[in-house]
């Protein structure tokens, strides 16, 4: 059977006759239950699956393809590099990979992204030559399998095992050099109140402060490695936001941004860590404001009743983060900034997560980056 024949005459084809190719193509004929079922595998398949002939006509597409394409009428015989794909999600990596594919004579394979839903996707995209026995090539396959869910479990579990060497290595390190600290700090306080009157006192007063920066450095970090345990409360999440942004609010007065802003028409009234969440608020907040050069940094409040959750989504207007490093900022010690110790982020997801929460980033369509941060609650008043 030539592919034609179903392209061209739909009542006596269709489905049915790709059906009957399928099976020759995969020698299946011989066994009616294996036939059916691998019929109902292609059609109910979670993967989105297209053949498509050498004209770059639809032979066949499963449902998920249709949801993909967002098409709702019978799509076989269309052509793939017309209406289908002009304007969706991997439309133009589409038909490039499937004329690719026939030009050459050779299967491709590669992932893409592609923003569905207001969120990113991460997609693996495959095509594979169908021909019979000893016959040229009658069509050509293509599947579209959603791997984010993949790519995230696998950068957690690459982070728990990143995190596990730092906390063997590091925490008594880390105790080792914050007790000299301590002493070297009492001793420069006793000078420095014995020196009132002297001009290098000022020399002491910048040594004190560096210690104390050291030591703030030191304790993020024994917070990171061995994160104490959530002191929960019930607390109106209105307050922790406005606590987190009066904090920030000199930082982004110095480089003549705007004060960041809190929109939502709920805040919960949610049982946290209210300390804790506000520190993981200001290190993301504190990142946004240091790579923003204009425009308003917004924390947005949605309520996700369903999943008993509250989404905060920090959005800022920066030059976004270049996707070679995006997977890699809430790992310790990581920094694009000279002087940053690389801890804040990574001490915001330890938070989060401690808090049974959930932490992701994304560049935005337009520009900028978003940092979302989900958390549990267990009641909501209205804003006020």
């Amino acid at each position: 059977m030539h592919v034609a024949e179903f392209r061209e005459n739909p009542g006596q084809g269709g489905s049915s006759a790709f059906s009957t190719w399928m099976r020759e193509v995969f020698c299946l004929n011989n066994n009616s239950a294996l036939g059916d079922l691998w019929d109902q595998f292609w059609a109910e398949s979670s993967d989105a699956v297209l053949v498509g002939d050498q004209e770059m006509r639809v032979i066949w597409v499963n449902r998920c393809a249709q949801e993909l394409f967002s098409c709702q009428e019978e799509l076989t015989g269309e052509k793939i590099d017309g209406h289908i794909c002009a304007d969706k999600p991997l439309g133009e990596t589409i038909q490039r990979l499937m004329r690719e594919s026939w030009e050459r004579r050779a299967e491709h394979r590669l992932v893409e992204k592609a923003w569905l839903k207001n969120r990113p996707f991460l997609f693996l995209l495959e095509t594979r030559f169908l021909k019979l026995e000893n016959t040229q090539a009658a069509g050509l396959m293509l599947t579209v399998k959603d791997i984010t869910e993949h790519k995230i479990f696998y950068e957690e579990t690459n982070r728990r095992y990143m995190q596990k060497i730092v906390n063997q290595v590091a925490s008594g390190l880390a105790h080792e050099i914050r007790n000299p600290l301590t002493a070297v700090r009492g001793f420069i306080q006793l000078l420095h109140e014995q020196l009132k009157k002297s001009s290098k006192k000022e020399y002491l007063q910048v040594a004190l402060d560096e210690l104390d920066r050291a030591n703030f450095m030191i304790k993020d970090f024994l917070l990171f490695v061995r994160p104490a345990a959530p002191n929960f409360s019930l607390v109106h999440l209105k307050q922790v936001l406005e606590e987190a942004v009066s904090v920030v609010k000199p930082d982004a007065e110095a480089k003549r941004l705007p004060v960041p802003s809190v929109s939502g028409d709920v805040f919960p009234l949610m049982y946290l860590d209210p300390e804790q969440i506000c520190r993981a608020l200001v290190n993301v907040l504190k990142n946004a404001v240091d790579f923003s050069e204009k425009g308003t940094i917004r924390i947005w409040v949605h309520n996700d009743e369903k999943m008993g959750k509250v989404v905060l989504s920090v959005q800022d207007m920066g030059p976004g983060i270049p996707p070679e490093i995006i997977s890699h900022i809430f790992e310790p010690f990581f920094t694009t900034k000279e002087e940053a110790p690389g801890m804040g982020l990574a001490l915001t997801y330890s938070i989060i997560r401690n808090h049974g929460g959930e932490v992701h980033v994304f560049n935005n369509p337009d520009g900028g980056t978003t940092v979302t941060m989900e958390l549990l609650y267990v009641s909501r008043y209205p804003a006020s």
